[in-house]
């Protein structure tokens, strides 16, 4: 299902070959792609880039929920914390263009704004500037030509993008309980659950900052954790499953979980069901 298709006045926009993505599919049926999103500032990425995998994630979701193709097809995602002026260099932004020519990727972010920025954007002065032809014809060269493709349609202003960036990570408008959907975005943002050397459980990234970025209580997110998931495991213990995968814990035959730094099972099988 396509989203954030232009008005009319929106026609004239210089997009300059950049499509949706949608449009990029129906033309190269064949290609993969490659996933490309960014923060400018370490700020809003948040601690641990807690932020920006929580946003990157998300994008990743509703790729998945509305473009009709097998997951396959995504072959890396690429996550950046680096200004969208093409004269700050963008390292990340261009090696992942380069990971992508060399593999005949289509390079697919989420909006416009992602791959650039004009040099007369100011967030506080000059939100709506729009990247000139001549700034838009530098990144097709820096950028060797790849195809570049946007989820949401590549004219959209700064206003008319800015509500689907907030419904992104769905923190407006939520309902009162964390539906499956919603707990899996929470989970893949939170990483591995474990122990650390001095006994505390934890997970790989803070639970707080997490809740405050879904909209969500620590609390509310901790009773969704232990709710049974889509696998028939609670959503806690398929953190375990994924600090087992890393060598931080050990799953036994009969559930219980142990930790390399304790002799006796921690938790045990009371998170399954």
């Amino acid at each position: 299902m396509r989203k954030g298709s232009i008005a009319d006045s929106s026609a004239g926009r210089n997009c300059s070959g950049i499509l949706q993505v949608f449009d990029a599919l129906e033309r190269y049926p064949k290609k993969d792609l490659l996933l490309f999103h960014r923060n400018s500032s370490y700020g809003q990425a948040g601690k641990g880039k807690v932020k920006l995998n929580a946003k990157a994630t998300a994008f990743y979701n509703e790729l998945r929920a509305n473009v009709p193709w097998d997951v396959r097809r995504i072959r890396r995602t690429v996550q950046a914390v680096e200004e969208g002026k093409l004269s700050k260099g963008r390292p990340i932004f261009l090696g992942a263009t380069d990971y992508a020519k060399k593999h005949d990727l289509i390079v697919v972010a989420y909006d416009l704004s992602r791959f650039i920025r004009s040099e007369s954007y100011c967030r506080q002065t000059n939100p709506e500037a729009w990247p000139t032809p001549e700034e838009l014809g530098l990144l097709h060269e820096k950028t060797g030509g790849v195809i570049l493709a946007t989820f949401l349609d590549p004219a959209l202003t700064e206003a008319e993008r800015h509500p689907f960036l907030t419904n992104l990570t769905r923190k407006s408008g939520r309902p009162r309980k964390i539906d499956d959907d919603e707990m899996a975005q929470i989970s893949d943002a939170l990483g591995y659950f474990y122990e650390d050397r001095s006994g505390r459980s934890r997970w790989q990234y803070s639970l707080s900052e997490i809740a405050s970025y879904f909209n969500r209580t620590v609390s509310a997110i901790q009773r969704a954790l232990d709710r049974v998931s889509p696998t028939g495991e609670t959503w806690r213990y398929e953190g375990y499953r994924k600090a087992a995968k890393l060598g931080l814990v050990e799953i036994r035959e009969n559930g219980d979980i142990y930790f390399p730094a304790v002799s006796t099972p921690h938790y045990g099988s009371k998170y399954r069901r």
